[in-house]
Formats: C-alpha cells, sequence, structure tokens
C-alpha cells in the first residue's frame, strides 16, 4: 500500500511499517508519560497528605492549577505543531516534564509544591493525548483515525502501570523516591517520541505554508460558521468532561451512596481503565462502518447511559457494572473521537491550533469537576451530582448536534 505526502500529512491509513517505527513507540511514550505525570499525583496523594499533614483539598488544588494552565496552554502548543514543531514539543517537553518531577522530589513547602505542578501544567499541554493526536492528524491525514486508536489501546494501561509503581517505589523509597521513577520513566518517553518521531522523506511534516497550495479566503459568513461549530463542540466536549470527571473524582463515596461494599466499589473503580481500552477494543470492529460524524454520537450516549444506570443503581449491583461498562467504554472512545471529530467539522487547516482550543474546553471541564462535584454533594447529595452529570451529558449532546448540523449545511 502506498501513501501519498499532502500539507495535511500523510494520506490513508498507515502501514504495518508506520505502525511499528512511528505508532508503537508512540503508544508506549504515551503510556509511560501520563503514567508519570498525569496518574502519579493520584497514586502518591496519600503520601504527600501523612507526610506534610496538607489537606486533601489543598493537595488536590495543585492538580486543579496543573489542568487549567495546561487547558490555557494548548491553542498555543496547536499552533506551534500547525507550525512543524511537533516532534520538537514531544521530546522536550518530556525531558523538561522529567527535570520537573525531579525537582517535586525536592519541595518542602506548599508555595514549592504548587509552582512545581504549574510547571507541569503547562508541560502537559506538550506531552499528553492533545499534542499527539494533532501530530498523528497532520501526518495521516484520513488514516488518523486507526493511528489514534492503536495508540489509545495501549495508553490505556496508564493508570494500570502507575498505581502499582507508585505503590511500590513508595514502599521502598519514600515517594521522593517514587518521583525519581516517575522521571526515569518520563525520560523514557523522551527517547520513544523522539525515535516514533525520527524525520525522513515518509514521514517529513512540511510547516505551514511550506509547498502548500494557496487557500480561498473564507467568507465573513463561513467565519462565523465555522466559529459557531467550534464553539459548540466545544461546549459538547465540556459537558462530557464534566460528567465523567465528577464521577470519577468521586467514585468511591458515590459508590458507597449506592449501597455497594468497599471492597466491590475499589473494584468498579478499577475496572474503569479495562473498560476504556474494552470500548476502543469494541470500536475497531466497527469503525469501518462509522463516519466520524456517527461515531462523534457514541461517548455522548454512553456517558447519559452511565448516568441513569447510576442514578437508578442504589442496591442493584447489576446496574452499577452496566454503568461501570457504558461510562468507561465512552471514556475509550471520547480520547478517538475528539480529534476525529474535529476534523471532519472543521477540517485539517490549522489542526493544531483547533484542537488546542477545544482542549481548553475539555481540560477546564476536568480541572472543575472534581470541585463542582463536591459542592453539589454538600448542598443535596450524590443523587444531585449525579443529575448534574446527567444535565451536562445531554446538554454537550446537544451541542454536539447543532454542531454537526452546522458542520453539513
Amino acid at each position: 500500500m502506498t501513501r501519498t505526502q499532502s500539507p495535511q500529512g500523510v494520506a490513508g491509513r498507515p502501514t504495518v511499517s508506520a505502525f511499528r517505527s512511528c505508532i508503537l513507540p508512540l503508544a508506549v511514550a504515551q503510556t509511560i508519560v501520563w503514567a508519570a505525570v498525569y496518574y502519579s499525583f493520584a497514586g502518591l496523594l496519600p503520601r504527600w497528605e501523612a507526610d506534610f499533614g496538607w489537606s486533601k483539598a489543598e493537595i488536590t488544588g495543585a492538580f486543579t492549577l496543573a489542568l487549567v494552565l495546561s487547558g490555557l496552554a494548548a491553542p498555543k502548543t496547536g499552533a506551534l505543531i500547525d507550525r512543524g514543531h511537533g516532534r520538537v514539543l514531544l521530546v522536550s517537553g518530556s525531558v523538561i516534564a522529567a527535570a520537573l518531577l525531579v525537582a517535586l522530589s525536592q519541595v518542602t513547602s506548599l508555595f514549592a509544591f504548587y509552582a512545581v505542578w504549574a510547571a507541569l501544567g503547562l508541560t502537559m499541554a506538550a506531552i499528553l493525548y492533545e499534542p499527539c493526536f494533532a501530530l498523528l492528524t497532520v501526518r495521516y491525514g484520513d488514516g488518523a483515525r486507526r493511528a489514534i486508536t492503536q495508540v489509545t489501546l495501549v495508553a490505556g494501561f496508564a493508570g494500570t502501570v502507575s498505581f502499582p509503581i507508585a505503590h511500590l517505589a513508595g514502599e521502598a523509597f519514600g515517594w521522593r523516591g517514587a518521583l525519581l521513577v516517575f522521571a526515569g520513566l518520563a525520560l523514557a518517553g523522551a527517547m520513544l517520541n523522539a525515535w516514533g518521531l525520527r524525520r525522513g522523506p515518509e514521514h517529513e511534516i512540511p510547516p505551514r505554508g511550506t509547498n502548500a497550495p494557496p487557500h480561498k479566503p473564507l467568507s465573513e459568513r463561513a467565519k462565523a460558521n465555522r466559529q459557531a461549530i467550534l464553539f459548540l463542540l466545544g461546549i459538547g466536549f465540556l459537558g462530557i468532561s464534566l460528567n465523567h470527571g465528577s464521577l470519577v473524582a468521586h467514585m468511591l463515596p458515590l459508590m458507597e451512596s449506592r449501597m455497594i461494599d468497599a471492597g466491590t466499589a475499589i473494584l468498579f473503580a478499577s475496572a474503569l481503565g479495562p473498560m476504556q481500552v474494552v470500548g476502543r477494543l469494541l470500536l475497531i470492529s466497527v469503525e469501518h462502518r462509522l463516519s466520524s460524524a456517527v461515531l462523534g454520537m457514541i461517548p455522548f450516549v454512553g456517558y447519559i447511559l452511565g448516568s441513569v444506570l447510576v442514578l437508578m443503581g442504589a442496591g442493584l449491583p447489576a446496574l452499577i457494572v452496566a454503568f461501570v461498562f457504558f461510562q468507561g467504554a465512552a471514556a475509550g472512545i471520547t480520547s478517538i473521537m475528539k480529534p476525529a471529530v474535529t476534523a471532519a467539522f472543521l477540517g485539517r487547516e490549522g489542526f493544531g491550533a483547533v484542537s488546542g482550543s477545544l482542549a481548553l474546553f475539555f481540560m477546564l471541564g476536568s480541572a472543575l469537576a472534581p470541585t463542582l462535584a463536591s459542592f453539589l454533594w454538600g448542598v443535596g447529595g450524590y443523587d444531585l451530582v449525579v443529575l448534574m452529570t446527567l444535565s451536562v451529558a445531554v446538554g454537550g449532546f446537544a451541542a454536539y448536534l447543532l454542531a454537526r448540523r452546522k458542520a453539513n449545511a
């Protein structure tokens, strides 16, 4: 199978050779970088709480700050990818993340803790899914959806990698030593990114404007329509990130409110990650039959069903099992859906900046979700929290359908 180079990247489905030389290294890199930078926070939180005596709110506030800054930085990193700097971002960003994890291992004050996590948040915008998927979309064009699916199949196990490392390394070396282990993982991620994105005639990604055909300027009406589609998609992504972030952050006490015992609740919480992989595997079996617009509907339906099931599931473990499946599968497919739908509705011109702008909505939702859910719990318990997650998922779905309608107009 041959592939042709275009200003948007390599057209067509990625070959077996491309999988081995580019996609697999990126997939492993995403797995260990997510494990080192993102999931390490949850894995080490109890140790920080015990060692420093800070409250959970004080500690988690640093992670919220990191996510907010990551979202704010995403449009800028996306624009850099459009200009052909994606490889530099992913490689150097992983190296910087490793250095920051070393710095985090030395903190002794809450101010320093926040400062390092703020810097890590900016770094996340250059090394996690959004920049990686934007780069794959630029490189593989119409074949990007398959490449992204392959990456997420592997990276879905990041939490499975991170939590045992946090526990075992924390027991052996303390949390400061565990962070040094995670720093080593981030460096390994940098090397894998450099390997997977090494340049060559087949893989070169030309900066915007280089050998690119001239683009006809958009009319004012077309520009307004494009902005409306971007905003509506952003609202849709905000809705699903508020939904999933709220439910996951409060998973254990939420299960208790559904009359699930502690051991089973931990089992259900642990199953969310594997269900993401299951969702992606199911998608692979049918993806050739689905347009990107139809693919975009699937996660919204999954999140809506998940909220309905957990709302009705008090004392009914079978419904909670179904909730875990739909919630986890929807989260897994979301990672594939976002770049596919963005390209289908808004095109690939300036894709990095566009996907970065949409990432701002998604990351802000993820950052606000735990706090919003805590506030609503204090007002009306977890029934009110779940009603909120159902409402934002339905509202996000409505915004998505409006965006689809405008894109097809």
